[in-house]
């Protein structure tokens, strides 16, 4: 090897011992970016949860201290009238549930440790912690005043009291108890949509979707539930007070009903009897709220994660989901 040669070897041997500083110098900073990253993530979502936390107590504070007030006669303060805005008509408010009828229903404990897992990490991805926090922040105030607040307007141009609302009797009503991860308590701002979704684990029952959420109150892994739980037998619960938010559509959650739906396979699609009770189910609450079918939507036209996935990835599925709601409306 010649002179010359030597030195243009000794060039390119310089060349690359440059390029691989300058690639290892960039790997450092990215990984320092992304732990940057992370601890402002922990420390956005350490604040949320204070935030939550306090909230809920002052929801509880209020709704004890109503309570009180409602077993003290010599304190009671005559109610005020509403007015339907369809009818015109002068509506009186409905008296107070009992305590029996407020109750939580308490059935046996299921075991459902580990069977939202693989949701709790798509829901991460999908929803950034800094969206759900800055939604939150946004909307406490509103749990202030929440349990004299049962007026709600829709899409459709109604407003009505909500404690004068009776569902159907196939719903059984089993509410969460209040607390900041799975029931918080904060009211809906309108109801303008209907969310369809599917749950996070094929074969498990509306029991066990329900034991879930119910147990966030002590687990505290995550912030989820819905509003009704349809069964892989067709059965319907009915999880939280129609004008209160559920932790289910992401930013949709202050003006859209949620229903989760249960399947048999990881395939998503609905058994006969699933689908049926989620016709029957979305084609009331339409007619109670005075929607159509235009109003009824997917998890996916929301954030675009597939769910329900057999709804998402059989466009044809869903358009006839929408139509025989549709039907229903006009029986």
């Amino acid at each position: 090897m010649d002179r010359e040669d030597r030195i243009k070897h000794f060039a390119q041997q310089q060349q690359k011992k440059q390029v691989s500083e300058n690639q290892i110098r960039n790997i450092l900073q990215d990984q320092r970016d992304k732990k940057a990253k992370r601890q402002n993530r922990k420390k956005r979502k350490r604040s949320s949860q204070a935030v939550l936390l306090v909230a809920a107590s002052i929801c509880m504070v209020l709704f004890l201290v109503k309570q009180g007030n409602h077993n003290r006669p010599e304190a009671a303060v005559p109610a005020q009238n509403h007015q339907n805005s369809q009818t015109g008509q002068v509506q009186q408010p409905a008296v107070e549930e009992t305590e029996e009828a407020a109750a939580v229903i308490q059935v046996p404990a299921v075991q459902t440790q580990g069977i939202w897992d693989a949701r709790e990490l798509q829901e991460q991805q999908d929803a950034p912690v800094e969206q759900e926090e800055g939604f939150y922040e946004a909307n406490a105030g509103a749990s202030a005043g929440f349990y004299g607040n049962t007026w709600m307007t829709t899409a459709g141009g109604i407003s009505l009291d909500i404690q004068t609302l009776a569902l159907p009797d196939w719903v059984e009503v089993r509410p969460l108890t209040v607390n900041p991860y799975s029931r918080p308590c904060v009211a809906m701002d309108s109801i303008q949509y209907i969310a369809i979704h599917y749950v996070g684990n094929a074969g498990t029952t509306a029991d066990q979707n329900w034991s879930y959420f119910e147990g966030l109150k002590d687990t505290h892994v995550t912030k989820a539930s819905s509003h009704f739980i349809v069964g892989l037998e067709g059965e319907v619960i009915s999880c939280i007070p129609l004008n209160e938010m559920s932790y289910c559509t992401n930013q949709r959650n202050v003006d859209t009903i949620s229903i989760e739906v249960c399947h048999p396979d990881a395939g998503g699609q609905f058994t006969p009897a699933t689908y049926q009770s989620v016709v029957q189910l979305t084609a009331w609450l339409c007619k109670t709220f005075g929607l159509t079918q235009d109003n009824v939507i997917r998890h996916y036209d929301v954030t675009g994660k597939i769910c329900p996935k057999y709804y998402v990835e059989h466009e044809d599925a869903w358009v006839q989901l929408k139509a025989d709601i549709g039907v229903a409306l006009t029986q």
